[in-house]
């Protein structure tokens, strides 16, 4: 569901897959100004209802200018936060899935540059996942 999850985040936040947003890592010919899906870290499943999991995004808004990348982070941010009862996009026939909250962990933060001098910024998110094909 990964896949569906970044697809949403393309669809919400208006930013291209390939090119101004990226799944997994940036390729080393990424645009200065781009944003990356990260799925860092765990997550948590509910024993009680085996349907339901929280996924665990990280979104890094890169920049050559800091307020270019706030701003990014912030559409993010404003696409996403609070968000509920969404479908997410089907990829695979016969499997659906359902955000049924987006909540951000943490407004975006600033993590200082990169190692060629772009700022970038951070946000982790913890979607909250049913299967909605059952």
């Amino acid at each position: 569901m990964i896949k569906e999850i970044f697809r949403a985040i393309a669809t919400r936040t208006g930013f291209v897959p390939g090119t101004t947003l990226h799944f997994g890592r940036r390729p080393q010919d990424a645009p200065d100004r781009c944003l990356l899906v990260a799925f860092n870290g765990g997550g948590a499943t509910v024993f009680d209802l085996p349907d339901r999991m929280d996924v665990l995004v990280q979104i890094l808004a890169r920049a050559k200018d800091y307020h270019d990348a706030y701003a990014d982070s912030m559409t993010a941010f404003d696409a996403l936060h609070g968000v509920a009862a969404i479908a997410l996009p089907v990829l695979v026939s016969g499997e659906a899935w359902e955000a049924q909250a987006i909540e951000a962990v943490n407004p975006p933060q600033y993590i200082g540059p990169d190692d060629k001098g772009r700022a970038e910024w951070s946000t982790n998110y913890i979607w909250r996942i049913k299967d909605a094909s059952l």
